[in-house]
This record gives C-alpha cells, structure tokens and sequence, in this order.
C-alpha cells in the first residue's frame, strides 16, 4: 500500500515540477542554468517520462545552437544528475552524446570535462572497469 501511494505521489510530485518549471521558464527574469535543467531532465528520466525529458533536451540543444562550450557544460550536467539518480540508461545516453561532442572538439578543456563527468558517472553507476577502459 505504502508503495503504491509513494508512486502516486512521487508521479504527482514530477507533474507539479515539470508543470512550474514551465513556467518558470516563461518569466522574462529567468536565466537558463544548464544544472537546472538537466536535474529536471534526470528526473523526468526517473520517472520514466522518457518523452518529457527528450522533448526538453531537444528544446535545450535548440537554444545552445553552436555554442560548444555550453553543449558540453550541459551534457556533463545531465551524465552526472543520471549518475546521481542511478539512471544506467540515462548515463548512456548522455555517454553517447558526450562521445560525439567529443570527436568533433578541439578544446582540451571540453575533453578533459567531459572525460571527467563520463569517467564519474560510471563509477556512480558501478561500472568502474568501463570507467578505466577509457
């Protein structure tokens, strides 16, 4: 029973949130953070409201446009906050998207951060033997 009602209320929960943040974003105060939004991403993969979540990556990329620099920032957040959630899947795909980021950069300092929040996440996600294979 408890359960069942934890469900309920966690799926109320991120309804609520992924509503406000709507929201939020409408305001002509807010300012994107790339941490914001790929914690609302994790959780919306979380709760496996897979198309939420892709509907939002697809919005962010639009808007970071060629700005490299803010794609891999953003990439790095959401690899970390799956990690955070124990989200393998989430992980991987962030993986996938870091990796292709990566084989089209020049930029040391992207390599090393991504490699960094990849290397991480994996550990987080107990596969440290895919970690060092790196």
């Amino acid at each position: 029973m408890f359960d069942l009602l934890s469900t309920h209320l966690c799926n109320f929960c991120i309804i609520f949130f992924w509503q406000f943040y709507s929201l939020l974003t409408r305001a002509p105060w807010f300012s994107w953070n790339p941490k914001l939004v790929a914690d609302v991403i994790a959780l919306l993969y979380k709760q496996e409201r897979f198309d939420e979540a892709e509907a939002l990556i697809s919005e962010t990329v639009s808007s970071l446009d060629i700005r490299e620099r803010e794609l891999c920032t953003f990439y790095c957040c959401l690899i970390e906050f799956h990690a955070k959630h124990k989200s393998k899947q989430g992980v991987f795909d962030s993986y996938s998207t870091l990796k292709q980021i990566l084989s089209c950069s020049s930029s040391i300092y992207l390599k090393r951060r991504a490699y960094e929040s990849m290397i991480c996440s994996l550990c987080a996600i107990d596969l440290p033997c895919e970690a060092e294979n790196m």
